[in-house]
């Protein structure tokens, strides 16, 4: 995968010391490792177990990172999300083999998430009154496989934005599966997740939460 993300992902001039998929993989351990923060990246660098347990030799350093995210745009995220969209599909078939399969349950879902301090670019006032983001989740019900996961403003909609990645989404799961049934509660029945149902000739179905 990392060749993949090294040719689709154009972010760096110059490839001194780290490239493009060593800074991708690096967030990857980081959360894998239980990391909150990028500043967690420099207990990564220090503990050469953890190293040799994930495979990774040299690590950037914090501050490197964060200069690698900051000039991480909508372009780099999308190439990101079409590697990551042919490594499921490469998973998929290796697993199952180049046949169809009967039917996919794509979940929807948001998360409020709380934050302290202000000073954080696109935190808002949420619908719980707290302080945070709403990012929200598109997932393979039968796997947990998440498919997209988008941060948002902490005071936007449920659905705003959902319909766009389910229709980035979808080709996915067309060429894998024969039937799509798209999941989410009432806060997800929108006249636009409908559509791109439609446009795909799948489905949407209101759940309950909790089902």
């Amino acid at each position: 995968m990392g060749r993949s993300v090294d040719k689709a992902v154009k972010v760096l001039k110059e490839r001194r010391p780290y490239s493009e998929s060593d800074h991708v993989l690096t967030q990857v351990y980081n959360l894998y490792i239980g990391g909150s923060s990028i500043e967690d990246i420099s207990y990564l660098q220090c503990n050469e177990s953890a190293r040799r347990l994930l495979g990774a030799r040299r690590l950037p350093d914090p501050t490197t990172a964060g200069d690698f995210l900051k000039r991480f745009n909508e372009v780099s995220l999308r190439a990101l999300d079409q590697v990551i969209d042919e490594a499921h599909e490469q998973v998929w078939r290796r697993a199952y083999g180049r046949k169809k399969r009967a039917c996919a349950y794509v979940d929807l879902d948001s998360h409020v998430h709380a934050i302290y301090g202000e000073q954080k670019e696109g935190a808002d006032y949420t619908y719980k009154g707290t302080y945070g983001y709403h990012p929200f989740v598109i997932s393979l019900a039968q796997t947990q496989e998440v498919l997209r996961l988008h941060n948002r403003y902490g005071n936007v909609a449920s659905a705003d934005g959902v319909a766009a990645e389910l229709e980035r989404v979808m080709p996915l799961l067309t060429r894998n599966f024969n039937t799509v049934i798209v999941r989410g509660d009432s806060a997800f029945a929108r006249q636009e997740v409908y559509e791109v149902c439609e446009e795909f000739e799948q489905y949407f179905a209101v759940v309950s939460p909790g089902q």
